[in-house]
């Protein structure tokens, strides 16, 4: 008897993926996912304009990717890219957008299972490669300035190293991040993680 290990739900009919969840709670997960991009764009995108009223851009920045990353752990050197979106705006609007796990063998740790929503199950799933995604995905931003949370610090590590890897070239786009602009506009904030922001 199948059991879903989210909503408890249980039957000889219910189905449940390879990470033991319903059809129902991984739309849930799904949708949650989505709501939390979405807000991740429009934070960052207000942190721009900000910086772009304050005329520390040269230029003006209309066109750019919005990206982010999870990650098997912290360490680059060690660890790896488990999933990887991109949004791309061109001239202020949202045009498209890039997103796809990473196929994995070995399995997670629980405690990034529990972070991010990932499974060792659905990374088993994924037929494609950091080899592949990392193609995808540079085809996907072209030359684009690269807008993320602590991206400096933290997601263009991995992604530079993915880089070398797969296309045996560096990162050569222009990077803008949000945490420390968060840091500058918005004194009165607890912490300033991405999701402490955006509320």
């Amino acid at each position: 008897m199948a059991k879903c290990s989210v909503c408890g739900e249980k039957g000889l009919f219910l189905r449940v993926n390879a990470s033991g969840r319903c059809k129902a709670c991984e739309e849930k997960i799904r949708e949650e996912k989505v709501r939390k991009e979405n807000e991740r764009v429009a934070f960052e995108k207000s942190c721009l304009e900000s910086q772009e009223k304050e005329g520390l851009f040269p230029i003006s920045l209309h066109s750019y990717v919005v990206t982010d990353i999870e990650t098997s752990g912290l360490d680059c050197n060690v660890n790896s890219i488990i999933e990887i979106s991109a949004i791309k705006v061109l001239n202020g609007e949202v045009v498209d957008n890039y997103s796809s796990l990473v196929h994995r063998e070995s399995n997670l740790d629980p405690k990034i299972e529990a972070l991010t929503g990932i499974t060792t199950g659905m990374l088993k799933e994924c037929p494609k490669t950091l080899d592949t995604v990392i193609k995808e995905y540079s085809d996907f931003i072209g030359e684009y300035p690269l807008i993320g949370h602590n991206i400096s610090k933290f997601d263009i590590l991995f992604i530079e190293r993915a880089y070398k890897k797969a296309l045996g070239v560096s990162v050569h786009n222009k990077c803008v991040d949000t945490l420390p602009l968060s840091k500058e506009y918005i004194r009165d904030s607890w912490n300033y993680k991405l999701q402490t922001l955006a509320t």
